[in-house]
């Protein structure tokens, strides 16, 4: 993925987290993200698409935490305790 379009993504994620769907304009992860509107819809045909990819990646990304933990070798209670511990956010 090239950078301008993973900051659109990240942009997108965040602002997903901290505001949900309804109240994520295009314009805010414009602003976000510091990238022109030109190059959003290069990338991305609708902020349903660029939604799409974001949760696509956080998605990616939480199986990868949920492997890194529950595929170790320590003990399932090391396990359960660090999958209840962890950080449930998107920074």
């Amino acid at each position: 993925m090239n950078a301008t379009k993973e900051n659109l993504v990240e942009s997108m994620k965040t602002l997903l987290w901290e505001r949900g769907y309804d109240a994520t304009s295009p314009n805010l992860v414009l602003e976000h993200s510091h990238i022109g509107k030109g190059s959003l819809y290069h990338h991305f045909r609708s902020k349903k698409a660029l939604a799409i990819a974001a949760m696509e990646v956080r998605t990616d990304e939480l199986i990868e935490e949920f492997d890194e933990i529950f595929l170790s070798t320590l003990p399932w209670a090391v396990k359960l305790e660090q999958f209840f511990s962890a950080r449930k956010d998107t920074s």
